[in-house]
Order: structure tokens, then sequence, then C-alpha cells
């Protein structure tokens, strides 16, 4: 390899690693994250171990708050993790695709049976069963 070829590399390689920590460091899908006092009931990140469920259904949008009716018209309140999902006053975006009210939704967790970690859950919300929302 002739110096102009090492030149390549080098430069391919300190471009690779000015690359590497922004995207380390950088949010999942969905951007900076949810806020209080909208419809989307969020906690803080967390592990996802032991959160093998499966919610299906339709994403139901109503003034107070966002959820999830299911094929047996059983309404969940989902609770999604905060810096994974975000809500721009008409659509949700979670792992890189939006859904609008009526969209058909699967969301991996588990169900949740206290709210007291939770950290927003709309007033005036109301559901049958909460789901904490895998990563």
């Amino acid at each position: 390899m002739g110096i102009v070829g090492t030149r390549r590399v080098v430069v391919v390689l300190a471009a690779g690693l000015l690359w590497l920590p922004t995207a380390c460091t950088a949010l999942p899908p969905g951007g900076t994250g949810v806020t209080a006092g909208g419809p989307v009931a969020f906690v803080a990140e967390r592990a996802d171990e032991g959160m093998d469920a499966l919610l299906t259904g339709s994403v139901d949008v109503s003034d107070a708050c966002l959820t999830i009716v299911d094929e047996l018209g059983q309404r969940w309140l989902p609770v999604f993790q905060r810096p994974r999902t975000t809500w721009d006053g008409e659509g949700l975006t979670y792992g890189g695709e939006r859904y609008t009210d009526g969209s058909r939704i699967s969301l991996g967790g588990g169900g949740l049976a206290d709210l007291a970690d939770v950290d927003h859950v709309p007033e005036g919300c109301a559901f049958d069963e909460a789901f904490l929302v895998a990563p």
C-alpha cells in the first residue's frame, strides 16, 4: 500500500472514531421523550428483565389519555419508557414507528399492578389494566 492508500485508511479510521462517541450516547429511536401533562403514561428508562408478555390491540386516543384496546375490549394503559417514546399532539412514535388513533400496535412488556413508581399517569384516564412497555 502506498502513501495515498495509507492516508485514506487513517482518514476513515479518524472519521469512525469521531462518530463512535455520539453513536453510543444517542437516544434510541423516538427522540427526547414524552412530557408530563400529555396523554401518554411514562416511567424513566428501566431494564427489561421478566418482560415477556405481548399486548396487541388498537390505539385509542382520548382527551385524557392514550390506551390500547385489546380483542376482548379490555382497555390497557401502556406505560412507556420516556426516552424511547415521543408524542407530537396527534401521534405516538415508539420503536421508530408512528401510531395514531385506531392504529394496530403490538407491544412487548408486562402487566403493572402498582402505579406508584410511574412518573406520569394522565389525569382522568380510564383503563382496566396497566402494561409496562419493554424497551
